[in-house]
């Protein structure tokens, strides 16, 4: 019962984020496109791994997105690039599990794994 009121609280939270508007988004600071940044993400993803020198990647392209933040950010909407990463790994008995896909968020080579936000709908890709 305690797990369900958490969830229902926290839609109820994300229901007060507002979308930004058109202007918003066109005077929005998305940072630099990320050019150099597979090897910074394998790093990031590979502390998690049982085998991190056996995993596969796929990258997909950079896109402008953004992360609307909850009730710990005051709600604000964080800007930059949105990386999809699809990471294939060995498990403990050392067969591929399956690609699973990740997201990051790049503003500026800051790095920010938004897995989760995305998972819970706060995160978007334009």
């Amino acid at each position: 019962m305690k797990k369900l009121l958490i969830v229902i609280f926290a839609f109820c939270l994300l229901g007060c984020v507002s979308t930004p508007s058109a202007k918003d988004l066109a005077t929005a600071d998305f940072g630099n496109k990320p050019v150099n940044y597979e090897e910074n993400i394998k790093s990031i993803v590979g502390t998690n791994l049982k085998d991190p020198f056996s995993a596969q990647y796929k990258f997909d392209e950079p896109r402008k997105g953004y992360v609307e933040g909850g009730l710990m950010q005051n709600f604000e909407l964080q800007y930059g690039w949105v990386i999809p990463v699809h990471v294939n790994a060995k498990n403990s008995f050392g067969a591929y599990v399956g690609f699973k896909t990740k997201y990051f968020l790049i503003h500026n080579e800051l790095i920010e794994d938004v897995t989760y936000g995305y998972k819970l709908g706060a995160v978007k890709i334009l």
